[in-house]
């Protein structure tokens, strides 16, 4: 076995074990069931490949029809899996994002039965090369376009997201952006080794393919593992709500700037930013404010979402321990604790964002002024 043959199939061996992971790991608050599928995707389609480079694929040379390429699929089901995450997902409209991928699956199981079960071959190996081509340079129009939905779908999420939690520790996506950026980058310079007018040897292209792939399958199965469902918010599905009955409803823009700092007063006094896990629903709930009034409030009123909202009072109460004494032995990690925040990144984007340079400097500065006074 050839070394780039090697490395393929170390790479279909833990792409399927690695999806099987995910799989299994599907509940109702983690659901994993799209991704894993996606996953599988990703790593099944290495083996039509790699029978064909093998001793086998020169007995039986229709291992090259077998239907696990999933060109028209793999995207469609992640595309799936954030709705999912997001609350999106519809079967009842959604299942006609998978009719490609079972077109495909059809057409080529099709072609595979018929070549098995003809006495001679249908077509020249020729022949079978260009439609293989064709069939794969057809595959990244749509492969582009559901990239393009994915990243609009992120999009809209995230502002979804800023709106209703104040912590974004595990919910802003981020990392499925970084897999569809990584993906089409892939495609594309694979594309342009595999057709590219630079000649590269198939044993290159076998490597770089097995390598690339194994890379995306262990980065979504890592972060997957970690991702929850996201709460079925207005926020995320984009729909107005049927909200609960306010004590203060809103019937003029004009009423905004007192009901803000209503909102404000109540925030600065009961301090519920320091609440790691608080979202604008708990906030509504307290204040008797619809959530999308409230959101719209706390935008008009401060000029920011409510995460930057939130976080903006998390920074100052941060500020005042590091600046207090009573403090100084709590290392930077409590004091973010202490302040609401769950995550030292977030933690040091939040100060940067708020104007300052870092939670360290506050308290250097601090220790500073103190020695020469």
């Amino acid at each position: 076995m050839r070394f780039a043959d090697l490395i393929s199939l170390l790479g279909l061996i833990q792409g399927i074990l690695l999806s099987a992971v995910i799989l299994r790991a599907d509940k109702p608050r983690r659901p994993t069931l799209l991704l894993g599928l996606f996953i599988l995707t990703l790593s099944l389609r290495i083996l039509p490949f790699l029978l064909y480079r093998l001793p086998l694929g020169a007995s039986f040379p229709v291992v090259r029809w077998l239907p696990l390429y999933f060109w028209y699929a793999s995207l469609p089901l992640l595309y799936l899996y954030i709705k999912r995450l997001t609350g999106r997902l519809c079967w009842h409209r959604d299942w006609q994002h998978l009719i490609p991928g079972m077109v495909e699956f059809l057409v080529l199981s099709g072609v595979l039965y018929a070549e098995i079960t003809h006495e001679e071959p249908l077509w020249g190996s020729g022949d079978v090369q260009l439609f293989l081509t064709l069939y794969f340079l057809l595959a990244i129009g749509p492969a582009l376009l559901y990239g393009y939905l994915i990243l609009a779908l992120l999009k809209r999420s995230h502002s979804g997201i800023t709106q209703y939690y104040s912590n974004l520790v595990g919910k802003d996506l981020v990392w499925l952006k970084v897999s569809v950026v990584y993906l089409i980058a892939f495609a594309v310079l694979y594309s342009f080794l595999r057709f590219g007018p630079v000649p590269v040897s198939l044993d290159a292209i076998a490597i770089f393919g097995a390598i690339a792939n194994t890379t995306a399958v262990y980065y979504l199965t890592i972060h997957g593992l970690r991702q929850f469902a996201l709460h079925d918010t207005e926020f995320l599905r984009h729909e107005p709500p049927p909200g609960p009955k306010e004590a203060t409803p809103i019937k003029e823009p004009e009423e905004e700037p007192a009901l803000f700092a209503t909102v404000d007063n109540y925030v600065r006094r009961q301090r519920p930013y320091l609440d790691p896990q608080l979202t604008i629903a708990d906030l509504s709930e307290a204040l008797q404010i619809s959530e999308r009034n409230l959101s719209r409030i706390i935008n008009s009123g401060s000029d920011h979402h409510f995460n930057a909202y939130i976080n903006r009072y998390r920074v100052d109460y941060a500020v005042a321990l590091l600046q207090d004494e009573a403090y100084d032995h709590y290392n930077l990690a409590g004091i973010a604790d202490e302040s609401g925040f769950n995550n030292k990144a977030t933690f040091y984007q939040a100060f940067k964002r708020c104007g300052y340079e870092s939670p360290g400097m506050v308290r250097k500065l601090r220790s500073h002024d103190s020695k020469v006074i």
